[in-house]
């Protein structure tokens, strides 16, 4: 019962950062969906409890979770870009 307490107040903290720095959130998400990027942030956060390891997400994790929501990720391996350059918010980025 402690944990689950612990689990909504991380995920509070979590949430409440992001709704009060609009900017940030989408610096980190990009055109993914916010309710999107925190719902799978709070799956991610129960996986870590079920496991046994910190609650706290890591780097990793947030990353994984970014390219999941914006449909970047190896879900789809079998694509083959089919050009070298691909196109960021930064700018083109060689693949080469």
């Amino acid at each position: 019962m402690m944990q689950n307490v612990d689990i909504e107040i991380y995920f509070s903290k979590f949430k409440t950062f992001f709704k009060e720095n609009p900017k940030e959130l989408f610096n980190l998400i990009g055109k993914g969906s916010p309710d999107e990027f925190f719902n799978e942030v709070y799956s991610k956060i129960l996986e870590n409890d079920e496991k046994g390891e910190e609650l706290e997400l890591t780097q990793k994790q947030i990353i994984d979770i970014i390219l999941k929501i914006n449909k970047m990720g190896y879900e789809k391996e079998e694509q083959v870009p089919n050009s070298i350059f691909f196109k960021t918010k930064f700018g083109d980025i060689c693949l080469n």
